[in-house]
């Protein structure tokens, strides 16, 4: 090749071998490709990069073009699968070829084993939480990239026992990605309360078992009280003072909470314990009473109040003679909601269920959404999004998700009764019931805005693929344009089993 150069003032042609020009150029090319990268990489000559040489040399064909340029493109290819998931027709053959249904080892113990891939244990694992977490030990072919724990069991939560009962929580040390929601789950033995408290947050509460009665105060002097029955929801808006009272056979209930950091020093504020980091003399000019009447206040929080011996509670209607005695009356908005009077909202298709709340049903829980999901058997919530971070929680049956976090990332999740998960803003999800029995969760939603108000939404994917024009969703999917008009228009909610 010639390349023009001067001398002597005079312009000259010089002859320089190709092979030797395109060597220049790769080692250019290199020395610009750690610049990029951005650190203090050493560059080395072509022949001592063994990544290069092992993976591209054997494959060489010189009839293909240079070596330099053969060189280059693989080198291209290995750092661009870093950034990049690989996109190949084979790779889509391969995926294609795996369901990617859970892993069945019958009564076997699991193994980190999926066809082909993997190997069995040469030490042994931890069997029982391997066989409730089966994609995590051998997740499907679909599942990429790296998705945070986006799951907690409360089992996994330490529980707090007192007298006349137990709480244990799920708050954002727990799960790092659910910091715009925190539960508990609470346990009162009968006639037990909870005592008088409020949160700088609010309250959302589910029974699950058992009745809870409900005493609270608004901002403007009214009051309420009510009993909530299993399946009934209440709810307080912060800075609402409040109490729950077990009835006769007791009460279990899930607590939900607007922030995830509920733990946070400020957020829960405890009449008793207020009292006993008070100077008695203030309580004394603040009450009217004698310092004295304050020896036995609590020097701790007891959280729970236990009945005493042979103790019960008033009837609802001698407890609401309190009320209906307050010249400012009743709260305009009651905190119990009857879910479990509510019409059922059956999925077009069949195969289950769903219950919705908001502000807009539900006008004391502006702040938290809700709804309570019914899967039959096989059945699957359809694959959908939402605005806002969805949380939810497992009352009864077996469930399978996974949360599709975008750029070619997705992780898949096992779930039973008792455990909570998160899906961040827009994650795209499915929650499929892989039970014998029908499967019930609650999802629960957030706006982005501590103390905005949120309406239930969600976005269905074959919803979305049936209102567009068909050939773009054929197009889009590589299936033929008759599949693409036999997606229903109407959302579905749940898909029944086959």
């Amino acid at each position: 090749m010639a390349r023009k150069g001067y001398k002597g003032g005079r312009s000259v042609q010089k002859i320089v071998p190709t092979a030797k020009i395109d060597k220049m150029k790769l080692h250019v090319w290199m020395v610009v490709a750690a610049v990029v990268a951005g650190g203090w990489a050493r560059v080395v000559p072509l022949e001592q990069a063994p990544y290069v040489r092992s993976a591209v040399a054997p494959a060489l064909d010189p009839r293909a073009g240079s070596y330099a340029d053969a060189v280059e493109s693989a080198l291209h290819n290995r750092i661009a699968r870093h950034v990049r998931p690989d996109y190949s027709p084979l790779a889509k053959r391969q995926a294609a070829a795996d369901s990617g249904a859970i892993t069945d080892f019958g009564s076997s113990p699991p193994q980190p084993v999926r066809g082909s891939k993997g190997a069995s244990f040469l030490h042994g694992s931890n069997t029982d939480i391997d066989r409730q977490n089966v994609d995590y030990l051998s997740p499907p072919p679909t599942d990429a990239g790296t998705v945070p724990n986006l799951k907690w069991a409360f089992s996994l939560s330490k529980s707090k026992l007192l007298n006349g009962g137990w709480v244990r929580e799920q708050v954002v040390t727990d799960l790092p990605a659910s910091k715009e929601v925190a539960a508990a789950e609470q346990r009162l033995a009968p006639y037990a309360y909870r005592e008088l408290h409020w949160h700088r947050v609010a309250e959302w509460g589910l029974v699950l078992n058992g009745t809870v009665r409900i005493t609270a105060n608004d901002e403007d002097d009214r009051n309420y009280v009510a009993d909530a029955n299993k399946g009934d929801l209440w709810s307080f808006p912060r800075g609402v003072p409040h109490t729950l009272q077990a009835g006769p056979e007791g009460a279990q209930y899930l607590l939900v909470f607007d922030d995830g950091d509920f733990d946070a020093s400020g957020t829960t504020f405890a009449v008793d314990d207020w009292i006993a980091h008070t100077p008695r003399d203030v309580l004394a000019e603040n009450f009217g009473w004698n310092s004295s009447a304050f020896n036995s206040v609590p020097a701790a929080d007891p959280y729970i109040v236990p009945a005493a011996q042979g103790e019960t509670w008033l009837t609802i209607e001698e407890a609401r003679k309190q009320v209906e005695a307050n010249p400012a009356g009743e709260v305009d908005s009651p905190y119990v909601y009857r879910l479990s009077q509510q019409n059922k909202t059956q999925a077009p298709g069949g195969g289950g269920w769903v219950k919705v709340t908001d502000y807009r049903t539900f006008a004391a829980s502006p702040t938290l959404a809700s709804a309570y999901v019914h899967v039959e058997k096989g059945g699957l919530r359809e694959l959908h999004w939402h605005k806002n971070a969805e949380w939810g929680y497992i009352l009864k049956g077996k469930a399978r998700a996974t949360a599709f976090a975008g750029g070619a990332t997705a992780r898949t999740f096992d779930l039973q009764q008792g455990d909570t998960w998160v899906f961040p803003t827009n994650y795209g999800h499915y929650i499929q019931n892989v039970g014998d029995e029908e499967l019930e969760f609650v999802e629960i939603f957030r706006a982005p805005n501590f103390g905005d108000k949120v309406k239930f939404d969600d976005f269905s994917l074959s919803q979305w693929l049936a209102l567009v024009p068909p050939s773009v969703a054929a197009k889009q999917l590589n299936v033929s344009q008759h599949l693409v008009e036999q997606l229903s228009t109407k959302k579905q909610i749940i898909v029944a089993q086959a």
